[in-house]
């Protein structure tokens, strides 16, 4: 009889590529706006937040596969990518009107008017708790391989190696999906979608331009249009044409067309690596399934 000792190694063994793999790509959910019983609280009431119906799905390893891949196609389509642009593809945005996540290009656009902690840079920083996260995924993807090639050189049917240690190995090829948009995956950020934050955010606004005179004697006293009331001190704009933000049509324009060739390519590379992937598995379960000659 096994010592539990040994029994929970291996379980922990098992459990550990799938658990590195959705807890280091889980992304941060962001509440879009208050629900209209909450307008005058700090924060969303508990209804506005995503039922664990909703939220189950972002632990789905398939979904955070293809949130690698949103954030690698819109950072190669996006001509004037900014720390804005690297925190709004990272959320995962619920819209507690519809009750749905939306993570449409017009919701990207528009959430940088309501980012209040905004990243250091645009890119994944060397010393990052993200790059600790690419690293160990990108082990566990090398491991896969590894073992799957001495696997092979043993025997041709199996491509993974049986035991309950290596139940969840294949989940770790998975992990080398995260290598193409590394350089941006990023969960230093905050949003603010609260009505009090951005009124007080207005008046402070207000009362810091009325304060210095030589700043206000080139700055315009129009308002500052609501879209930069939830922004910090330290973005809203120096002068009057910074003033008025860029349109949602005029940033859009500025994203690469879908049927530009750079497009095809990624999309092309992003199937083939999904069907080969599929491929592996279909092959190894069909195997698993087959009862061995003999």
């Amino acid at each position: 009889m096994n010592d539990f000792n040994a029994w929970f190694t291996m379980f922990t063994l098992c459990l550990a590529p799938l658990v590195s793999h959705i807890a280091l790509g889980l992304p941060k959910t962001v509440v879009m706006e208050p629900s209209a019983d909450s307008a005058d609280s700090d924060r969303p009431s508990k209804s506005s937040y995503p039922p664990w119906t909703e939220r189950i799905t972002l632990f789905n390893p398939v979904t955070i596969v293809w949130r690698y891949y949103a954030i690698a196609y819109f950072r190669l389509r996006n001509r004037s990518w900014d720390t804005v642009e690297l925190a709004a593809v990272n959320a995962a945005f619920w819209d507690p009107t519809t009750r749905r996540w939306d993570g449409t290009e017009a919701t990207l656009l528009s959430a940088r008017n309501y980012l209040t902690g905004p990243p250091e840079t645009s890119y994944l920083k060397i010393i990052s708790g993200s790059t600790l996260a690419t690293v160990v995924l990108t082990l566990q993807g090398v491991q896969a391989i590894f073992f799957m090639i001495s696997t092979l050189s043993v025997s041709s049917l199996h491509t993974f190696p049986d035991g309950l240690p290596y139940i969840f190995m294949p989940i770790g090829l998975l992990g080398l999906l995260r290598l193409p948009a590394a350089a941006w995956v990023s969960n230093e950020w905050g949003y603010d979608f609260s009505n009090s934050k951005i009124e007080k955010a207005q008046a402070e606004s207000l009362r810091f331009r009325n304060e210095i005179p030589n700043r206000a004697s080139r700055v315009s006293r129009k308002p500052v249009p609501g879209q930069y009331m939830a922004l910090k001190m330290r973005e809203l704009p120096d002068t009057e044409q910074d003033v008025v933000p860029a349109r949602p049509t005029e940033r859009r324009q500025k994203l690469l067309d879908i049927g530009d060739w750079k497009c095809h390519v990624y999309r092309t590379w992003r199937i083939v690596s999904v069907v080969a992937l599929s491929t592996l598995g279909v092959i190894d379960l069909a195997v698993t399934l087959t009862p061995l000659s003999t």
